[in-house]
């Protein structure tokens, strides 16, 4: 978001292309290391981009919000971000990797 936004990018922009790369860098990691899933791919990953655009809408959202009451926009991104960060994590774990233990050991 950072790198969109100091280039010159609208922050619609900015989300959208820091959210496309994250996203699949995360799911790798979250299915294949965080949460060791069993499930289908397909299957995790629908859901996992069905959460990214829902939790992407609210951080927007949110942030432009943010950003409307004065707060600075990074602080707004990160504010929310962080808010969003431990919603995702359960609802990853319980609903999009059908309830993986995180760490869980072999």
């Amino acid at each position: 978001f950072g790198i969109f936004t100091f280039l010159g990018f609208a922050i619609n922009t900015s989300f959208i292309g820091s959210r496309l790369i994250s996203g699949a860098y995360n799911y790798y990691v979250n299915r294949n290391i965080t949460f060791k899933a069993k499930s289908g791919v397909f299957s995790s990953l629908c859901k996992y981009w069905l959460l990214v655009v829902l939790l992407g809408s609210i951080s927007y959202f949110g942030t432009i919000r943010l950003v409307r009451f004065g707060m600075n926009v990074f602080l707004a991104k990160v504010t929310m971000d962080l808010v969003l960060f431990l919603i995702s994590f359960e609802i990853q774990k319980s609903f999009v990797f059908d309830g993986a233990d995180a760490h869980e050991k072999d």
